[in-house]
């Protein structure tokens, strides 16, 4: 699997996991105190769909912060960044030449995913 195959998959993977949860809570999600005050404990979707609770009021800040539209959002941008590194390399390389180039510049990218199996800890 080259670096470019691995980020496409988990972009992917990703996404479809964004997609799911939007359907079940909406894409929106917001951190809520349920008191009104200024410590929220749980995550609500949109409408009257509640994501988690019970959480620590630094956690589910968090949570909402990463939300499904957030994920859609970070999938969008980040096909573009590959496909803005694979065209400086479209004519006149080599497929090494380009394969390692991709490798170094990708490499950042990929770290994201460095807990997932198929990562390679030569590409950092």
């Amino acid at each position: 699997m080259t670096i470019v195959e691995f980020i496409e998959s988990r972009i992917a993977e990703d996404e479809k996991a964004a997609r799911a949860a939007a359907e079940m809570d909406g894409e929106m999600w917001s951190a809520v105190d349920p008191f009104g005050g200024e410590s929220p404990d749980r995550v609500e979707g949109e409408g009257v769909s509640t994501v988690g609770y019970d959480m620590h009021e630094d956690v589910a800040p968090h949570v909402s912060r990463h939300d499904p539209a957030r994920v859609l959002r970070q999938c969008k941008a980040l096909r573009a960044a590959l496909a803005s590194a694979q065209d400086l390399f479209k004519e006149g390389y080599s497929a090494d030449d380009a394969e390692q180039f991709l490798t170094s510049e990708l490499a950042p990218m990929a770290a994201i995913w460095s807990d997932h199996p198929d990562y390679q800890s030569d590409w950092a």
